[in-house]
């Protein structure tokens, strides 16, 4: 079956389109504080004392996801011409996925305080949130495809095409989510394998 070109109103085309960009923007958005596994921790907190960090100390203990200390009561770097402390985990001590606990105590004249934190690790870097949206886009493109296939519409095939391609390469090196394993490098291949095959058909029609 050959795709041949026919005419969907401007307006349907318009909110699929939308709606697409939208999925691919949430999707972006959810993958903020987190961090991957074999790679160093950065982590950074504002501390101050009456809209100052002048005379504050800060120390950072940080618990791996089995409750083992991986760093024990140690000062944090004051960044120049800021009030925000900083303390980098080494890439050999995140060595397992799943949460981080933390404990950051500030002490300065005036008070004394600590602050518990938990920093989250996974595989990819990406946080468990955002499987929502990658179902999303995933559904979206998927349902994009088949819609443009039974339309014998181009333009709505070859959107979702260049949606594939994404999804595709998308889990190819991320994973779905927070799961990266044969299943779902099997599944990237079978996306990539159908946006060829619909690219082919789209040259085909385009040429017919």
């Amino acid at each position: 079956m050959v795709l041949k070109l026919k005419k969907i109103s401007n307006r349907t085309l318009n909110y699929i389109a939308f709606a697409m960009i939208i999925a691919f923007f949430f999707i972006s958005l959810a993958s903020a504080q987190t961090y991957k596994i074999n790679q160093a921790m950065n982590l950074t907190h504002s501390i101050t004392v009456n809209a100052s960090s002048t005379g504050i100390t800060a120390n950072i203990t940080v618990q791996d996801p089995d409750d083992i200390y991986i760093v024990s009561f140690k000062q944090m770097a004051l960044k120049s011409g800021s009030n925000e402390f900083t303390f980098t985990v080494p890439s050999g001590n995140i060595t397992k996925t799943g949460i981080y606990p933390y404990t950051v105590c500030a002490y300065s004249v005036q008070e004394n305080k600590c602050f518990s934190f938990e920093a989250n690790v996974t595989p990819s870097g990406n946080d468990g949130s955002q499987v929502t949206w990658f179902w999303l886009i995933l559904v979206l493109s998927y349902g994009v495809m088949i819609f443009g296939v039974w339309k014998q519409d181009l333009t709505i095939s070859l959107l979702s095409n260049f949606s594939l391609y994404f999804v595709g390469i998308w889990m190819l090196f991320n994973g779905i989510d927070v799961f990266r394993n044969y299943l779902t490098h099997s599944f990237a291949l079978i996306t990539l394998g159908i946006s060829f095959y619909l690219s082919y058909q789209i040259a085909e029609g385009y040429m017919l």
